[in-house]
């Protein structure tokens, strides 16, 4: 039985995230960039070269209509200064789901780059 993939994760890249971060790269994110999982993963995780402010950063989960769907509140994982950025989702029906990175402030970058996961 085919099941329709879920999309969860979209990461920012190159000159879009120094417009939100001033120094801060990507540097790697859990799940990978464009990874296939079977199921909704238990963190959305995104680290960046340079520290981020906690207060000043935000992931915003959006479904296929646009509609924002509650994660938990961002976290810093690890690390001092702490690089990495994460939040909980919820669980996902099948569907097509994006994460964009952003500022509390009200500006956010565009959606890119998806991780894909099919329920099954």
């Amino acid at each position: 039985m085919f099941k329709k993939p879920i999309l969860t994760a979209a990461l920012l890249l190159g000159g879009s995230m120094t417009q939100l971060y001033a120094h801060a790269h990507l540097a790697q994110s859990e799940p990978a960039e464009d990874a296939v999982l079977n199921k909704t993963p238990a963190t959305v995780s995104i680290e960046y070269t340079d520290a981020l402010e906690l207060g000043l950063s935000k992931l915003v989960l959006k479904d296929e209509s646009g509609a924002t769907i509650e994660t938990s509140k961002p976290e810093h994982i690890d690390g001092n200064p702490p690089k990495t950025l994460s939040v909980t989702p919820p669980a996902l029906k099948p569907g097509t789901y994006t994460v964009g990175v952003g500022r509390c402030i009200g500006r956010y970058a565009p959606h890119r780059r998806l991780v894909q996961v099919q329920d099954h």
